[in-house]
């Protein structure tokens, strides 16, 4: 009876708001989405626009 091992993935919460406001899914299932728990064909549109958003992000930043 060991405890799971799983990773616990951590998400660009910004990301996700702008995510959920596109989309109008919960955060709850947006990240389920992304860590794979979730297939459906919206999923991944969702990971395409995640990782486009986080890139953006990251090269906003990297201006600053």
């Amino acid at each position: 009876m060991d405890k799971s091992s799983k990773k616990r993935n951590s998400y660009n919460t910004s990301v996700i708001d702008q995510l959920q406001k596109k989309y109008g899914f919960s955060k709850a299932y947006i990240r389920q989405c992304l860590d794979g728990t979730r297939q459906a064909t919206v999923a991944d549109k969702l990971k395409k626009d995640y990782k486009n958003g986080v890139q953006k992000l990251n090269a906003v930043l990297a201006k600053v």
